[in-house]
């Protein structure tokens, strides 16, 4: 028996400026917390994931990237309960002393994903 792996690949991302505007434009909205996400139907088995972390949001490069890393590492890990789906998260706010723990509301982001993905009815796993 062959353990498939949980990877991300370049097509898990979103790359292109026209795959993240036809997420903004008429994607549903999902939040936990200071992280917001925007979600649509992608027609195929995997999920793909956008990251919009802006120096707004983070003004410390340092910690935009251990945001970046933590929402594609929990991403990876949750990726087959987000399969069908295109996904763009952002930062809502700017952190308080630049310390950012997103763990906790990772969990609950997700569930939020996918509960806003089936009441569309866009959307079933």
């Amino acid at each position: 028996m062959t353990v498939k792996r949980l990877n991300y690949p370049r097509d898990s991302r979103l790359l292109k400026a026209s795959e993240f505007r036809a997420v903004f434009r008429t994607g549903r909205r999902a939040r936990s917390g200071p992280l917001h996400a925007r979600l649509r139907r992608n027609g195929s088995q995997r999920g793909r994931l956008g990251l919009a972390v802006s120096r707004r949001a983070a003004r410390n490069a340092v910690i935009r990237n251990r945001v970046r890393r933590q929402l594609r590492e929990s991403f990876r890990v949750n990726q087959r309960r987000l399969a069908g789906l295109d996904i763009v998260v952002s930062l809502s706010r700017r952190t308080a002393g630049g310390r950012i723990d997103l763990r906790p509301q990772l969990p609950r982001l997700w569930s939020e994903v996918v509960r806003v993905a089936e009441t569309e009815g866009e959307w079933k796993s």
